[in-house]
């Protein structure tokens, strides 16, 4: 029996080093997809380029927005590929689910 063709598939990930269990994770699964042939990017959310004086309001208001940003991203670019995997539950609150009609979101 053949093996299906999987195609590519992106890893969207957030930053976090390999001494995080989230970072082994991802990791391993990057190494072990490679080491079966399979073609795998790893993507991470950008911050978006907003004013500084956007940030220094919302942290006049208590509020950090570059942290609510980096750990709830609201748009980021990914490359093309058949299956998205999201590695962390934060990744998949509504605004970034509203990529779901794209083919392929696993999480």
């Amino acid at each position: 029996m053949a093996a299906a063709r999987v195609g590519r598939i992106a890893l969207i990930t957030e930053r976090s080093g390999p001494r995080t269990g989230i970072g082994r994770y991802v990791h391993m699964l990057h190494s072990g997809l490679r080491a079966a042939g399979v073609d795998v990017v790893q993507a991470t959310p950008t911050l978006p380029q907003l004013p500084n004086v956007s940030y220094r309001i919302f942290r006049l208001l208590g509020r950090d927005l570059r942290a609510f940003l980096t750990n709830y991203p609201m748009w980021s670019a990914y490359p093309e590929a058949d299956v998205y995997h999201l590695a962390t539950q934060t990744l998949r609150w509504p605004p970034f689910c509203c990529f779901a009609g794209r083919r392929g979101w696993s999480s």
